[in-house]
Formats: structure tokens, sequence, C-alpha cells
């Protein structure tokens, strides 16, 4: 009689911050050749153990483990805005722009403000940027940037 029991696991193979989850406080790197900002950020990967509990003889049992690989580690390019190029007149329309999406209240000062931050947060979470930097496509999006011909 072989009986089976299925327990499942997970372990993040990552040097991120939380299981499943990516880095938010992203370095911040050059491209030698277009010298563009950019991070690195890392999705670890999911692998699943299974445990399996086989009886071989009446009383006697055998345990097997198994890893099963659910998601590979992936690595994704996201370009950034240089912090050079955020300049106070940039982060002054980086705010107006926020408050005229209703998601910025505070005074504008061309500061990376709490409010500021937070407003940067929800935008770009709600497009599926989890760092804490402005990416260059929210720039682009919120009009900020330069967006190149033929790209999206």
């Amino acid at each position: 009689m072989v009986r089976t029991i299925k327990l499942i696991g997970i372990l993040c193979v990552s040097l991120t911050t939380a299981c499943g989850g990516q880095q938010t406080n992203p370095i911040v790197s050059r491209d030698a050749q277009s010298n563009a900002c950019f991070t690195e950020v890392i999705s670890p990967a999911i692998i699943e153990t299974q445990i399996e509990h086989r009886e071989i003889s009446p009383g006697k049992f055998e345990t097997h483990k198994r890893p099963t690989l659910i998601r590979e580690r992936t690595v994704s390019r996201i370009n950034l805005v240089c912090p050079e190029d955020q300049t106070s007149d940039f982060i002054s329309s980086l705010q107006r722009a926020f408050q005229a999406r209703n998601l910025y209240s505070g005074p504008i000062t061309g500061t990376w403000t709490a409010q500021t931050k937070s407003a940067l947060s929800s935008f770009q979470t709600a497009r599926g940027i989890t760092i804490d930097a402005l990416a260059l496509v929210t720039a682009q999006e919120l009009g900020l940037a330069v967006t190149p011909v033929g790209t999206q």
C-alpha cells in the first residue's frame, strides 16, 4: 500500500527582500554605451517542495522529497530618470502632473517630499512598477520625458 501525503513548501531563491517580491530600493546603474540610467529588478525563483510518505511495509514508511521549480528567477531592466536630471524644476513638474491626476495635494516644492514619493509609488504600482525610483516610462507617460519615435 502506498500512502501519499503531499506537503507544499515554497523556497525563494534570490537576494531580494521578500518571497515572491521585488527589490524596492533600486541600485541605479549607468549603461556604458548610452549613458542611460537603469536598475535591474530580480524576481526570485519559486521552488515547491513536495514530500511524499510511502508505506513500504505495515508500519514502515519512506519519505521522499522532490523540489519542483514553479517559476524561474528573472532579471528585468527598468530604465530610470537619472538622478542628475531630477532637478527642482523637473520635480515641480512631476508634482503638478500628480496634482492634476489627484495623486498629490501637497505644495509644489521641487523636492522629493514624502507626499511626492507616495504619489510616485501609487502611480507606478498601479502600472506594475514596484521600485522606489522614477522609472523613465512613468516620466514619459506624464509627458516629462521624451519618448523615442517608434517605441511604446
